[in-house]
């Protein structure tokens, strides 16, 4: 919202200064009120139609004006979340174990996992790809 003013300040104030540049070099005195009565319109008319254009913008995204309903989409809106980030981790877990999978097999083949006399297992190292 606020960048939307920003710009409508900018756009106004640089045609105003264009305006006035145009007014005091280019016409004589006795249109000079006038061409101010013209400025001024052109101005509101700026002013207008970035009021229209933002409330056409506001209508088009609609907003959720009772509690319940604001409840309603900010709970789908979490167990979406949630769904993405259980589904990411299972996502990273399955990658990692296919790593640690392929670790092993390539340390199995390198001869870097020894197994000792009572059954624990020593790992020189594991290079993960």
């Amino acid at each position: 919202m606020f960048t939307v003013f920003l710009e409508l300040v900018k756009r106004v104030g640089i045609f105003i200064i264009i305006g006035q540049t145009i007014q005091h070099f280019g016409i004589s005195k006795k249109y000079e009120k006038y061409m101010k009565l013209v400025i001024s319109f052109m101005v509101a008319a700026q002013i207008v139609f970035a009021f229209a254009a933002y409330m056409k913008q506001i209508e088009k995204q609609g907003f959720i004006v009772s509690g319940k309903e604001y409840m309603k989409a900010w709970e789908a809106d979490m167990q979406r979340v949630e769904e993405m980030a259980e589904a990411y981790n299972m996502k990273v877990t399955q990658n990692l174990n296919e790593q640690l999978q392929q670790a092993e097999v390539q340390s199995a083949r390198d001869g870097n996992i020894k197994v000792n006399a009572g059954g624990s297992i020593s790992i020189d190292k594991i290079t993960i790809p």
